[in-house]
């Protein structure tokens, strides 16, 4: 196991009408707040409502921002900010998914900051301070509740990058899964399969893995495909939900312990198709996956082969890559039954695009590993 440092600095609130807590523990951060969040779910569900409610109960001014995009714009979050200078606010509340999150994360440096907004996403500047941010969690999947990472989109260059920093790590957390009974099917699946991608591109990236870690990487991928099932068969299945919602948290910091540096070349060449297309993160993510994997497979199919016996129960006696490309297949028909796409096609990607897709993630700094020839032969098993 590689040497590794946590810092989880985060008060995880979980469980079945934590919801109610929101009020008192903002209030122990500050007096005025930026109360965020998406599109209308939230707003129709009456969740919004309520968090504003208990939020003035403990005396709390409360200033709104509404209409997050499913992949955040930067020019949203550069309109918070404004607000936050505005209005003299001293901690930020989310309520909604992952973009909400990162949206809130990026307005709480932006807030703190009279520099350039992009700068934070293209390397040029670290994030050293932000307000303090609370997260009321309405979605299973991108973990963002519990670590460092905001991926926002700049809509005037095209392009979707992410940051990272200590400072903009929530404070506090309410992780309720009462709350995630309303989210459609489709949104539950996409969700899953982000969680299912921050565990397994950790797991495929590293070589020699500590043994520990890929075991309980194996567990929880296994428990998030038949969690999936239970929250789609019944939305109100509260274990179901509360299981999604934790695998979550868990992807993010503690499973990554101890493997040393990691890609997330999914994640690399994803980020390009929503930032073009718009499409839903893990939309893109279970049509790019698969198509990873059998990248990986064909240049060393040991880990793909471990993924397929130990996920998938594909058994027998046969070489390392039949194996590796029948458990890709097996994760691709699972993402198919959930209803997710699984080709680029489905995605509205042409064909004739690729090359400059492919030259838009090998210049980025996540992509940059793979280059501009295995961006195309991932693109390719994705067809």
């Amino acid at each position: 196991m590689k040497n590794f440092e946590l810092f989880l600095p985060t008060r995880y609130q979980f469980g079945a009408g934590v919801v109610q807590k929101v009020g008192a523990e903002a209030g122990k951060l500050g007096r005025r707040a930026l109360l965020v969040s998406g599109k209308s779910s939230a707003s129709r569900s009456g969740l919004l409502a309520t968090v504003e409610t208990l939020l003035k109960a403990e005396g709390l001014f409360v200033c709104s921002l509404g209409g997050v995009d499913p992949n955040p714009r930067l020019s949203t979050c550069v309109a918070g900010a404004r607000l936050c200078k505005e209005h003299a606010i001293d901690v930020v509340v989310a309520v909604g998914g992952g973009s909400v999150l990162d949206a809130s994360k990026t307005i709480a440096a932006l807030a703190l900051d009279g520099g350039e907004p992009w700068d934070f996403f293209t390397g040029a500047r670290p994030i050293t301070r932000a307000l303090p941010l609370v997260g009321v969690l309405t979605v299973a999947a991108t973990g963002s509740e519990y670590g460092p990472y905001a991926v926002i989109t700049n809509e005037k260059t095209g392009e979707k990058l992410g940051t990272f920093g200590e400072a903009i790590i929530p404070r506090v957390s309410i992780v309720d899964p009462s709350l995630t009974f309303t989210v459609p099917a489709r949104h539950t699946a996409f969700g899953a399969i982000d969680i299912i991608s921050h565990h397994l591109e950790a797991y495929l990236a590293c070589e020699e893995a500590p043994l520990i870690q890929d075991e309980l990487t194996e567990v929880v991928i296994r428990s998030v495909i038949a969690h999936t099932g239970r929250a789609l068969a019944d939305p109100e299945d509260l274990e179901a939900r509360s299981c999604l919602l934790w695998a979550n948290t868990l992807a993010c910091g503690v499973f990554m312990a101890g493997r040393g540096a990691m890609r997330f070349d999914a994640h690399a060449v994803e980020h390009e198709l929503s930032a073009a297309y718009d499409v839903p993160h893990g939309a893109g993510l279970a049509v790019i996956l698969p198509a990873l994997m059998r990248w990986r497979a064909e240049k060393d199919p040991a880990r793909v082969e471990r993924f397929a016996r130990q996920v998938f129960g594909v058994s027998g006696n046969r070489p390392a890559r039949e194996t590796a490309l029948a458990g890709i297949q097996a994760f691709r028909d699972w993402c198919r039954s959930v209803g997710a796409p699984v080709t680029l096609a489905e995605l509205g990607v042409p064909r004739e695009a690729w090359s400059r897709h492919a030259e838009n993630v090998a210049g980025t700094p996540d992509g940059k590993d793979l280059g501009v020839a295995a961006v195309m032969e991932i693109l390719s098993y994705a067809a």
